[in-house]
């Protein structure tokens, strides 16, 4: 794959990463009911746990290594985010052409876009539009307009 288009993937997928992120902690109503705006909170909890007595003064390489030695060791650990965060970061870079790697992410960041305006309720997207805010919405307007729906829409025809 094309090297300028492996970079363009990653750009994309930064940008489409912190649109999510911006509607997690600023309009998380307009996610799935159940979405975990507090799952940085926990992350970090968990992180504190398996670095417990670590101290902060070492390098971040050696801190991550520590981690992965403990998610590999501990079986406790292996019920955490952390944990299929690391067999998630293990499976992109057994892609090996970064390239490659960068599209999948891409992808899946554009699927959870998708999936994510598709849920939100219509009266979010409305108040959305009336003020011009959420790009979720016109993400939402563009999927109607070329005619997908959700689950619930086709069963209520």
């Amino acid at each position: 794959m094309d090297t300028s288009l492996g970079h363009e993937c990653a750009s994309r997928s930064r940008e489409i990463s912190s649109y999510m992120m911006h509607v997690l902690f600023l309009n998380p109503e307009m996610l799935m009911p159940g979405s975990r705006s507090n799952l940085f909170k926990l992350v970090c909890r968990e992180l504190r746990v398996i670095l417990k007595g670590e101290g902060t003064s070492g390098k971040e390489k050696r801190l991550v290594q520590k981690t992965i030695n403990k998610l590999k060791s501990n079986d406790d650990a292996k019920e955490t985010f952390i944990h299929d965060a690391w067999l998630l970061a293990q499976g992109l870079m057994d892609i090996g052409d970064e390239s490659k790697t960068w599209k999948v992410i891409q992808g899946v960041w554009l699927e959870m876009l998708c999936f994510s305006a598709g849920r939100c309720r219509g009266y979010l997207h409305a108040k959305s539009l009336g003020s011009g805010v959420e790009y979720l919405s016109y993400v939402w307007l563009l999927l109607a307009h070329m005619g997908m729906e959700t689950f619930s829409e086709r069963i209520q025809r």
